[in-house]
Protein backbone atom coordinates (compact mmCIF):
# COMPACT_ATOMS: atom_id res chain seq x y z
CA UNK A 1 0.00 0.00 0.00
CA UNK A 2 1.27 3.26 -1.04
CA UNK A 3 0.31 6.38 1.34
CA UNK A 4 0.31 10.08 -0.07
CA UNK A 5 2.91 11.66 2.88
CA UNK A 6 2.21 15.31 1.57
CA UNK A 7 -1.42 14.61 3.20
CA UNK A 8 -0.38 13.70 6.98
CA UNK A 9 0.25 17.31 7.58
CA UNK A 10 -0.12 21.16 6.63
CA UNK A 11 2.08 21.93 9.31
CA UNK A 12 5.46 20.99 7.76
CA UNK A 13 6.78 19.61 4.41
CA UNK A 14 7.03 16.01 4.69
CA UNK A 15 9.18 14.38 2.52
CA UNK A 16 10.91 10.67 2.79
CA UNK A 17 14.53 11.17 4.21
CA UNK A 18 17.31 10.12 1.86
CA UNK A 19 20.97 10.16 2.71
CA UNK A 20 21.50 13.68 1.75
CA UNK A 21 19.43 14.02 4.68
CA UNK A 22 21.88 12.65 7.26
CA UNK A 23 23.64 15.62 8.17
CA UNK A 24 20.21 16.96 9.44
CA UNK A 25 18.97 13.73 10.76
CA UNK A 26 22.38 14.23 13.27
CA UNK A 27 21.82 17.10 13.88
CA UNK A 28 18.24 16.50 15.28
CA UNK A 29 19.72 13.12 17.03
CA UNK A 30 22.20 15.47 18.70
CA UNK A 31 19.49 17.66 20.53
CA UNK A 32 18.24 14.66 22.06
CA UNK A 33 21.01 13.10 23.95
CA UNK A 34 18.79 11.73 26.88
CA UNK A 35 16.64 9.46 23.88
CA UNK A 36 19.66 7.51 23.46
CA UNK A 37 20.88 7.49 27.08
CA UNK A 38 17.91 5.70 28.00
CA UNK A 39 18.57 3.00 25.58
CA UNK A 40 22.18 3.13 27.03
CA UNK A 41 23.86 4.25 23.75
CA UNK A 42 25.72 6.91 22.60
CA UNK A 43 24.25 10.08 19.85
CA UNK A 44 24.51 8.42 16.56
CA UNK A 45 27.60 10.32 14.72
CA UNK A 46 26.84 8.55 11.66
CA UNK A 47 26.03 4.42 10.23
CA UNK A 48 22.50 6.02 9.09
CA UNK A 49 22.75 3.51 6.54
CA UNK A 50 21.92 0.64 8.39
CA UNK A 51 18.58 2.28 9.43
CA UNK A 52 17.51 3.44 5.60
CA UNK A 53 17.22 -0.02 4.83
CA UNK A 54 15.67 -1.52 8.03
CA UNK A 55 12.49 -3.46 7.97
CA UNK A 56 11.14 -5.62 10.21
CA UNK A 57 10.82 -9.53 8.94
CA UNK A 58 8.25 -9.73 6.53
CA UNK A 59 8.02 -6.22 5.47
CA UNK A 60 9.67 -4.63 2.34
CA UNK A 61 10.97 -1.11 2.19
CA UNK A 62 7.34 -0.39 0.17
CA UNK A 63 6.28 -0.55 3.62
CA UNK A 64 8.63 1.73 5.02
CA UNK A 65 8.48 5.43 5.45
CA UNK A 66 11.35 7.31 7.37
CA UNK A 67 9.94 10.60 7.01
CA UNK A 68 11.15 14.34 7.92
CA UNK A 69 8.93 16.78 8.62
CA UNK A 70 10.54 20.60 7.92
CA UNK A 71 9.79 24.22 8.39
CA UNK A 72 11.63 26.36 5.40
CA UNK A 73 15.48 24.75 5.42
CA UNK A 74 14.72 22.93 9.23
CA UNK A 75 14.25 19.22 9.79
CA UNK A 76 11.76 19.72 12.96
CA UNK A 77 10.87 16.06 12.88
CA UNK A 78 11.86 12.17 11.98
CA UNK A 79 9.30 9.67 11.96
CA UNK A 80 10.33 5.90 11.42
CA UNK A 81 6.58 4.13 9.95
CA UNK A 82 6.35 1.07 9.06
CA UNK A 83 2.58 0.24 7.75
CA UNK A 84 0.43 -3.35 7.91
CA UNK A 85 2.63 -4.49 11.09
CA UNK A 86 2.64 -6.28 13.07
CA UNK A 87 -0.96 -6.61 11.76
CA UNK A 88 -2.21 -5.84 8.17
CA UNK A 89 -4.75 -2.90 10.27
CA UNK A 90 -1.70 -1.79 12.35
CA UNK A 91 1.13 0.77 11.77
CA UNK A 92 4.24 0.63 13.54
CA UNK A 93 6.12 3.91 14.67
CA UNK A 94 9.52 2.50 15.11
CA UNK A 95 11.12 6.29 16.00
CA UNK A 96 9.33 9.48 16.16
CA UNK A 97 11.49 12.39 17.31
CA UNK A 98 11.06 16.21 17.56
CA UNK A 99 13.98 18.61 17.68
CA UNK A 100 14.57 19.08 21.65
CA UNK A 101 14.41 23.38 20.97
CA UNK A 102 10.77 22.61 20.11
CA UNK A 103 9.25 20.04 22.66
CA UNK A 104 7.14 20.75 25.17
CA UNK A 105 5.20 22.74 23.23
CA UNK A 106 2.40 21.00 21.88
CA UNK A 107 4.09 20.78 18.34
CA UNK A 108 4.90 16.83 18.25
CA UNK A 109 1.26 16.35 20.08
CA UNK A 110 -0.43 18.55 17.00
CA UNK A 111 2.08 16.37 14.50
CA UNK A 112 0.22 13.12 16.25
CA UNK A 113 -3.09 14.11 15.92
CA UNK A 114 -2.67 14.67 11.97
CA UNK A 115 -1.07 11.62 11.33
CA UNK A 116 -3.12 9.81 13.17
CA UNK A 117 -6.18 11.28 10.82
CA UNK A 118 -4.32 10.64 8.15
CA UNK A 119 -3.68 6.59 9.33
CA UNK A 120 -7.11 6.11 10.03
CA UNK A 121 -7.95 7.55 6.74
CA UNK A 122 -5.56 5.33 4.96
CA UNK A 123 -7.37 2.16 6.71
CA UNK A 124 -5.29 1.24 10.09
CA UNK A 125 -7.11 0.87 12.89
CA UNK A 126 -4.12 0.40 14.99
CA UNK A 127 -0.78 2.29 16.29
CA UNK A 128 1.70 0.65 17.93
CA UNK A 129 5.09 1.56 19.81
CA UNK A 130 7.42 0.53 21.79
CA UNK A 131 9.72 3.01 24.34
CA UNK A 132 12.44 2.61 26.23
CA UNK A 133 11.76 1.58 30.30
CA UNK A 134 13.05 3.95 32.09
CA UNK A 135 12.63 6.61 29.55
CA UNK A 136 9.63 9.01 31.15
CA UNK A 137 9.72 11.85 29.06
CA UNK A 138 8.65 9.25 26.12
CA UNK A 139 6.46 7.75 28.54
CA UNK A 140 4.72 10.39 29.03
CA UNK A 141 4.30 11.72 25.38
CA UNK A 142 2.96 8.34 24.55
CA UNK A 143 0.45 8.22 27.43
CA UNK A 144 -0.31 12.10 27.00
CA UNK A 145 -1.12 10.84 23.13
CA UNK A 146 -3.57 7.84 24.04
CA UNK A 147 -1.02 4.93 23.72
CA UNK A 148 -1.58 2.33 26.76
CA UNK A 149 0.12 -0.31 27.17
CA UNK A 150 -0.51 -3.79 25.92
CA UNK A 151 1.69 -5.51 28.58
CA UNK A 152 4.27 -7.03 26.40
CA UNK A 153 7.97 -5.93 27.15
CA UNK A 154 11.43 -7.29 25.18
CA UNK A 155 14.83 -7.25 26.35
CA UNK A 156 17.02 -5.75 23.53
CA UNK A 157 20.63 -5.63 23.33
CA UNK A 158 21.00 -2.66 25.76
CA UNK A 159 17.78 -1.83 27.16
CA UNK A 160 14.27 -3.19 27.46
CA UNK A 161 11.10 -2.36 25.51
CA UNK A 162 7.76 -1.50 26.95
CA UNK A 163 4.88 -2.26 23.58
CA UNK A 164 1.79 0.28 23.60
CA UNK A 165 -1.24 0.65 21.08
CA UNK A 166 -3.43 3.42 20.61
CA UNK A 167 -6.98 2.72 18.81
CA UNK A 168 -7.74 5.17 15.70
Amino acid sequence: MTLDITKITQEYTVKKLGEEDFPAILALYGSNPQYFAAMNQPVPEGGLEEDLDAVPAGKTLEDKYWLGFWQEEALVATLELVTSYPEENTAYIGLFMMDAARQGQGEGSRLMVDLFAWLKEGGFAWVELSYSYGNAQSERFWFKNGFFPTGAMRQMEDYVAISLQKHL
